[in-house]
């Protein structure tokens, strides 16, 4: 999908009231802004994906895998923001947490995701 699409999609998604829907559509749309070089645009996205979960957080405390797995996609994907945009400092501390978020809660399509990444970066675990 384009930027314009997926913007265009987050009204539908804000409107299914689901957080984490609207948080991992935020976080995609936030790679493809930053890969684009919409720097700014892709921080605000990224932020306003930040938020939508830190307030899910405070309504809903089950733990959940739709929860861990909007975390999990915002967290590799600010991970790819920071990296992109010479934060590598922040980017690789995204990225490890994410990768034992993921071992830790079992989305192994995500932590392989993650372990690619962290590999390609030259990473050492923790």
């Amino acid at each position: 999908m384009s930027i314009h699409q997926l913007t265009a999609f987050k009204l539908k998604v804000k409107a299914t009231g689901n957080p984490y829907l609207l948080a991992h559509l935020l976080s995609h749309l936030g790679t493809l802004q930053t890969r684009k070089g919409a720097f700014e645009a892709a921080r605000e996205t990224l932020n306003e994906a930040d938020f939508v979960l830190i307030e899910a957080a405070q309504r809903d405390t089950r733990e959940i895998p739709a929860k861990h797995r909007a975390w999990l996609r915002y967290m590799l994907e600010r991970a790819r923001f920071f990296a992109l945009t010479g934060w590598q400092p922040s980017a690789n501390s995204m990225l490890l947490d994410a990768v034992e978020m993921a071992r830790g809660t079992g989305h192994f399509d995500l932590f392989k995701e993650a372990n690619a990444l962290r590999e390609e970066w030259g990473l050492q675990e923790t």
